[in-house]
């Protein structure tokens, strides 16, 4: 069962269709949208302007509706190509209000995986953002790109042209390897200050090792991690206890670990708790630990969970709730209903990825693979196959 099929099974129930729930949720495709055209849709950022499952065909057939173009919308929205950015590059908004429809910069084409490394050097002379939540935040850029341009400044100035190598940047930045960081590591910043706002005025380093750093970052590996022991690792909530490139393997190792502020691994909220790469073996192995089974940032959010586990443990403190097992991917449509009596959020569940549902799966494999071709491989997918693609399983 889809979630779709759920929601025409229970129509009464207390769906949410607008801003950031179903018009947000990538189950929902352009075919459910039109057969339901006079539901509360939310067009704009946060609705159907950022939903993935959007096509070009769909906004041009309705491109009169309230498209969010710029930032939190269509300019991040990875459905879009260069050849659709290019359509619409000169055509000003609805409103009239911009002389164009596009948001270069930060939270907009800056930080938009799919187009950058087709469109960067062809539009150079854009308002590109350099920093956080911009290219240095920026999933699709590669180590090649990143040396291409490493002559830019850090990120601690008052110029947009920056990379933010420090704090939420390129050291946050899944695009980063362990292989580059280690290329990079004893140089300072361009212009000699520090990498991140929040470090010591004696830092020079490029990187920030921190909770928003390096210890966030999952593509850091267990391997990596004691290479550089020394280094000033954030080992508790928000950092490796929360990272999903550390493994069970490696927790064991350390069990006992402290960080420079004497706090272990954390067990609990936005820790293990909430860490993807935590097994539920090794949860029961440790029963006895802090595990924080509720609200928001625990198992009951963790998709890492099953619906075997949840009813071998039903009477744990699981939270059923907004923030908890209603917006849990790991649950089924099939489980919702077997315990359709429990204090779900339907608002919840209408943004509920459903992602253990085969089809979804199926989806978010095709579109994970043709990211990659388009980023990490620098292939270009021809646009009729694209097309194919996206109309077959989106």
């Amino acid at each position: 069962m889809s979630l779709i099929k759920l929601l025409e099974k229970y129509p009464d129930k207390d769906w949410n269709w607008g801003y950031l729930n179903l018009s947000n949720n990538p189950a929902v495709t352009p075919k459910f949208v039109e057969k339901y055209i006079d539901k509360g849709w939310h067009w704009g950022e946060g609705g159907l302007s950022n939903n993935p499952s959007m096509t070009q065909e769909f906004i041009g057939k309705y491109i009169d509706k309230g498209w969010c173009w710029g930032k939190y919308g269509l300019s991040s929205n990875p459905i879009v190509t260069s050849e659709f950015i290019e359509k619409y590059i000169d055509k000003p908004c609805a409103d009239g209000a911009s002389a164009e429809r596009w948001n270069w910069g930060k939270y907009g084409l800056s930080m938009n995986p799919v187009v950058i490394l087709e469109i960067f050097e062809k539009y150079i002379d854009k308002n590109w953002w350099w920093g956080q939540n911009g290219l240095s935040s920026n999933t699709g850029v590669t180590p090649e790109f990143i040396e291409k341009y490493i002559d830019k400044p850090c990120a601690v100035g008052a110029s947009a042209e920056r990379w933010n190598w420090g704090y939420c940047g390129l050291s946050s930045n899944p695009a980063v390897t362990p292989e580059f960081v280690e290329n990079n590591l004893d140089k300072p910043c361009a212009d000699g200050a520090a990498a991140h706002p929040f470090g010591a005025a004696s830092e020079k380093q490029r990187w920030d090792w921190g909770h928003n750093g390096l210890s966030k970052n999952p593509s850091i590996t267990p391997e990596f991690v004691e290479n550089h022991l020394d280094k000033g690792w954030h080992w508790g909530r928000g950092g490796l206890s929360n990272n999903q490139g550390i493994t069970p393997e490696f927790i064991e190792k350390y069990i006992d670990k402290s960080c420079a502020s004497a706090k272990p691994w954390n067990w609990g909220n936005g820790g293990l708790s909430m860490n993807h790469a935590v097994t539920l073996e090794f949860v029961e192995k440790y029963m006895d630990k802090g595990w924080n089974w509720g609200y928001e940032d625990g198992l009951s959010s963790n998709p890492a969970v099953t619906p075997e586990f949840i009813e071998k443990y039903i009477d744990k403190g699981w939270y059923w709730g907004y923030c908890g097992l209603s917006n849990n991917p790991a649950v089924t449509p099939e489980f919702v209903e077997k315990y359709i009596d429990k204090n779900w959020d339907f608002g919840g569940l209408s943004s509920n990825l459903f992602e253990h549902n085969p089809i979804i799966k199926k989806r978010k494999r095709v579109l994970e693979r043709v990211a990659t071709l388009f980023c990490k491989e620098s292939i270009k997918v021809p646009e009729d196959i694209l097309k194919k693609i996206l109309v077959k399983y989106i």
